[in-house]
């Protein structure tokens, strides 16, 4: 929330204050996602704390959990590059940020919202990542198995988007 709060003020590239924000809003928007599933509605903090003032915050509800998820998501579609060098692995692109939001739909449209009229949404979103593989740089490996060979790890376009760690 910092970031997103206070890079606007920044005097600094415009495309590249845009994918700062975009990538913060994109590790919110995840972040939220996790938790909503985990324990519905969360107390949905997307200002900067600067005080002990209003730590204690309510619980929001599921759907405006959602609500705030779709709208960054849909912030970083157009704030993110479609895709990163190798070197680069770990940070988000546009391509992750369509796909998480496909998965929130397929996730609204399932229990407990029950929101049918996301299966279409889920379905036009992943397909728009699927259709435009060569401008996301993703795509299946030939071979399943090479999924799980530690030796291609980050070697490959089947991982959308993986949280880098060593």
């Amino acid at each position: 929330n910092t970031i997103i709060d206070r890079v606007p003020a920044i005097n600094m590239d415009e495309s590249l204050k845009q994918q700062y924000i975009g990538e913060a809003k994109f590790l919110r928007a995840m972040s939220y996602f996790y938790l909503v599933r985990l324990f519905g509605g969360v107390p949905l903090k997307i200002k900067e704390t600067v005080s002990i003032q209003g730590v204690h915050a309510p619980r929001a509800g599921v759907q405006d959990i959602y609500n705030q998820i779709i709208e960054d998501l849909q912030f970083c579609e157009t704030a993110l590059p479609p895709q990163r060098p190798i070197t680069e692995r770990g940070r988000a692109t546009r391509a992750a940020a369509k796909s998480l939001l496909g998965k929130v739909y397929l996730t609204m449209a399932g229990y407990p919202l029950k929101q049918t009229d996301k299966w279409e949404l889920a379905r036009k979103k992943l397909k728009e990542v699927i259709d435009d593989k060569a401008i996301y740089n993703v795509d299946l490996l030939p071979n399943f198995k090479d999924l799980y060979d530690v030796n291609k790890e980050n070697a490959n376009n089947e991982a959308i988007f993986a949280i880098q760690f060593s």
